[in-house]
């Protein structure tokens, strides 16, 4: 039935292209019989007009036709439910933000669908000033779902009206926003924390706030949100002062300072208002110069429920000064963290200082290599630490940090010389073997295991012409280990390397001193030994070879 439909439906098309062709040639046959250019000219606009008509009639039936050809395809033809659970799915997956608006421009029916329904408007990002005008239709179309909201507020010179529009409208929807990230210049600092301060976050979790500037003179209101966030767990504050948190915050459990005022003050403030904290990260801001501490105010901090402590890029005597007056016995780990942007300030001493906090470590594991401050510079300049220890409590303290290279005297890391005195296993990566073992620590009577991380990667050991070149960092150390009760060596990588026997007998003979003629144990895990003569010798120098 639909190709006899269309046989005559192709039939009129001819018909009436023919019918169109004998109107214009009669059209021209008038013109040249009169001979007049004033009616030539008239017939002439006459057909255009005529033919404008023609094509406009033509589009409207090519886009009736389209439409219904759309209408009956399948996939508009599908359930509401089915359509609505499609967009659901969409909503869930990661990275995609702002799907509603991509969904609603497919056709017309999907932007209905899309616009009546709200799981599409969760999760909302205005990070341009040209579509803050648009966040309140947003929030509309949510219909009081809890959303997600990321709102940016900086760089929006030409867009100041619709900027303070935004922060009034975002007080007006605060009551069903689950998460909020805002990220504003210090023009918005004292309009933002006003509004804020006015409407309470009943179904608040998350709430991230960051401002290009930091001023110790506009911290964070101990009224925002009114009081009553109820559902609070996880605060941000990048470059805004935490010293006026206030009763919203009782329920954190995990907050993050970036670029902010770091000082024992601030923690006692915390520790009163965020009882139930659970991880703080801190990092200071080189710019801001605490006041000195009031004899009368050194009393230990009391977190009832912390767990983790993080120092990211702090001086060592904020630190150092941190550690002491915070009371360390419940916190499972600490961990201080410097890179590029700590000033070149070395910050080995911390290591004794973390070691306080500590009983005994049993557990050592060491990382580290060079790399490049810059991308310019052709060699490295610089070695990545990471250090991490364990006690008998299974209590850790983590050490990332970067040095530059030079020749550091024996014991600068560790001046003590307490850190592997109770230490029963170690791990270590290879590429730092010699740094390691000659100013950190050299004895280690109570080591039983002891792991080598070999690199695997070609860019990471100086020389690779031959099979000696991926042990040669351990070899090559101007002093062994001392670990008289070592029963098990392992020399692990993550990848599958091949090294010469002759490289291992180095590492046994030079790089650690054990008390036995032969080690009880060799374990060889993705590392290869080359057949050969060096093969049989090294199976003599110990009573068990695993590979």
């Amino acid at each position: 039935m639909a190709a006899v439909d269309m046989a005559l439906l192709r039939q009129r098309l001819i018909e009436f292209e023919t019918l169109a062709l004998e109107q214009l040639d009669n059209v021209a046959r008038n013109v040249c019989a009169t001979g007049r250019p004033a009616q030539a000219g008239t017939a002439f606009e006459q057909v255009r007009s005529d033919s404008r008509e023609l094509e406009a009639g033509l589009g409207r039936i090519a886009l009736r036709i389209m439409r219904q050809t759309n209408t009956m395809a399948p996939i508009n033809r599908l359930p509401l439910e089915l359509l609505e659970r499609i967009f659901e799915t969409l909503v869930l997956v990661p990275g995609q933000a702002m799907v509603g608006v991509i969904l609603s421009q497919v056709c017309k029916s999907w932007r209905q669908i899309a616009l009546d329904y709200s799981g599409l408007w969760r999760n909302i990002s205005i990070t341009r000033p040209r579509t803050l005008r648009a966040l309140s239709v947003l929030l509309s179309r949510a219909k009081f779902q809890p959303t997600d909201l990321r709102l940016s507020l900086t760089d929006v010179k030409g867009n100041e009206e619709h900027a303070m529009t935004a922060i009034q409208c975002l007080a007006q929807h605060l009551s069903h926003i689950e998460s909020l990230t805002i990220t504003f210049d210090p023009e918005y600092r004292k309009p933002l924390f006003r509004r804020l301060c006015e409407a309470a976050g009943p179904i608040l979790r998350r709430l991230s706030l960051s401002c290009t500037q930091f001023s110790s003179r506009y911290p964070l209101p101990g009224n925002v949100f009114n009081g009553k966030a109820p559902e609070l767990t996880y605060l941000e504050l990048s470059h805004i002062s935490p010293m006026n948190l206030g009763k919203a915050f009782q329920g954190i459990k995990t907050l993050e300072l970036w670029r902010s005022c770091v000082t024992v003050e601030a923690l006692r403030r915390i520790s009163t208002f965020c009882p139930l904290v659970e991880d703080i990260t801190m990092q200071g801001w080189e710019g801001f110069s605490p006041r000195p501490v009031l004899p009368q105010q050194q009393t230990q901090l009391q977190f009832e429920a912390l767990d983790q402590v993080t120092f990211v890029d702090l001086r060592i005597e904020v630190v150092t000064d941190i550690l002491q007056h915070l009371n360390c016995d419940s916190i499972n780990a600490i961990k201080i963290k410097s890179g590029p942007t700590s000033k070149m300030i070395s910050h080995l001493p911390l290591l004794s200082r973390m070691l306080d906090t500590l009983g005994p470590v049993v557990e050592a594991l060491i990382g580290g290599h060079l790399l490049k401050a810059r991308a310019t510079e052709i060699e490295p300049t610089r070695r990545m630490w990471r250090i991490t220890v364990f006690d008998r409590e299974d209590f850790a303290r983590e050490m990332v940090f970067e040095e530059p290279i030079s020749v550091v005297s024996r014991g600068a890391l560790n001046p003590d010389g307490r850190l592997l005195r109770a230490v029963r296993k170690m791990s270590v990566d290879a590429r730092c073997w010699a740094p390691f073992v000659e100013s950190i620590d050299t004895t280690a009577p109570a080591l039983g295991a002891l792991k080598i991380l070999v690199p695997d990667h070609p860019h990471e050991s100086a020389v690779l012409w031959h099979t000696d070149a991926l042990l040669q960092p351990v070899a090559d150390a101007k002093q062994p280990l001392k670990c008289a009760g070592l029963r098990r060596l392992t020399l692990r990588a993550a990848r599958r390397v091949e090294v010469s026997a002759e490289s291992v007998l180095k590492v046994l003979d030079g790089a650690i001193d054990f008390a036995n003629a032969k080690l009880p144990e060799l374990k060889l895990k993705n590392v290869i030994v080359k057949q050969g003569m060096g093969l049989e010798i090294l199976r003599e120098r110990v009573e068990e070879l695993i590979m």
